[in-house]
């Protein structure tokens, strides 16, 4: 056991695996896990802090188109097809 293990307390690995894991995955390829590893604490707590607040305005931008699209539930919305075929044949029945 090293002594920085010794202080850290038990919980400690286990919340900075899970910031590593956080920080690399929804970071969209941003990060590589190596270099999430080696990134001082301030920094991978700024980087997952900003993931968030971006996260956070996306989903209150699809909230706010949600609302300006008007949902009629009756009616379902097709493309305009026309109701004739708009192809002739010369094949004859028999």
């Amino acid at each position: 056991m090293s002594w920085t293990s010794f202080f850290q307390g038990a919980g400690y690995r286990s919340a900075f695996m899970e910031e590593v894991h956080n920080l690399a995955f929804h970071g969209q390829g941003g990060f590589t896990i190596s270099e999430v590893w080696e990134l001082p604490v301030p920094h991978r707590r700024y980087h997952i802090k900003m993931i968030v607040k971006y996260r956070e305005q996306q989903q209150a931008d699809i909230d706010e188109m949600k609302g300006k699209v008007p949902m009629d539930k009756k009616q379902v919305h097709q493309p305009p097809v026309p109701k004739k075929p708009t192809y002739t044949t010369n094949i004859k029945s028999q």
